[in-house]
């Protein structure tokens, strides 16, 4: 006998609202989808699953636990799918994780990272453009990648040059611990000509990311150093999750996935 289960793996947040916005949806839009298969979530980050157990009394279990919970309901056939934007390290760490467990699963599958294929990143082009403030001609919309040390960094900087290609060329990509760096993104600002930026996550969630180093009150936060250098912002205080289209193709990646 088959028992079928979705695991939905995010690195988590201890923002509670932008996970309400996001990953629970996400996690809530995955079991009317899947409704043949036990669903469930689990976090990469044990800080974050310490801090929403300790300050909130909420439990969401790390990979290794949820998997071996799913064995000991005897689960057969097991989809994982990540909430990652890029191959990178989390994403790593994911299936080295899952790789433990093989051997207890009938079938263990994967679902794509979100900007995983040339295909993917198109999408989400075309879905968040479809959500982000109109433009005039000396505004521009610029990105904040999470970023990463891991060579999947070179997506964002692909991400640059895929806006352009597909008539975005007053959107830019930048990252808040890989490259392109805000520095440079405030360069191309000043030489673009434009007086407005619009700053928005490209990460799943407005978490801290977002909340401090895109928007904070410090002064090397993104918005305060673009109007240091004269330019106008305004933050879009919105992660990718909140999109539905975005959260469709997330479903979209388990989907091919489950049908491998």
């Amino acid at each position: 006998m088959k028992m079928k289960a979705l695991l939905l793996v995010s690195f988590g947040t201890s923002v509670n609202e932008a996970r309400k916005n996001t990953i629970d949806r996400l996690v809530l839009e995955a079991r009317e989808a899947f409704c043949d298969h036990s669903v469930s979530l689990a976090f990469t980050s044990g800080v974050i699953i310490k801090i929403l157990r300790e300050r909130d009394g909420v439990r969401i279990p790390a990979v290794e636990e949820a998997l071996d919970l799913l064995v000991k309901m005897g689960v057969t056939d097991l989809v994982i799918q990540p909430t990652h934007l890029i191959g990178g390290i989390e994403n790593e760490k994911m299936l080295a994780q899952a790789g433990k467990f093989c051997g207890q699963f009938r079938t263990v599958k994967a679902g794509r990272p979100l900007l995983e294929t040339r295909e993917d990143r198109a999408e989400v082009i075309r879905r968040t453009a479809a959500q982000m403030p109109r433009l005039y001609k000396d505004e521009a919309w610029v990105f904040m990648g999470h970023g990463s040390g891991h060579p999947a960094n070179d997506i964002y900087i692909e991400m640059n040059e895929l806006f352009a290609e597909m008539g975005f060329p007053h959107a830019f990509v930048a990252t808040v611990e890989g490259q392109p760096s805000v520095e440079q993104a405030v360069k191309w600002a000043l030489s673009g000509g434009y007086k407005k930026v619009y700053l928005a996550p490209l990460m799943l969630v407005a978490g801290d990311h977002a909340r401090n180093d895109m928007a904070g009150a410090d002064k090397d936060s993104w918005k305060n150093r673009f109007e240091a250098a004269g330019i106008e912002t305004s933050c879009v205080m919105r992660g990718l999750g909140e999109y539905e289209g975005i959260r469709a193709l997330y479903l979209e990646h388990a989907r091919q996935a489950v049908e491998l």
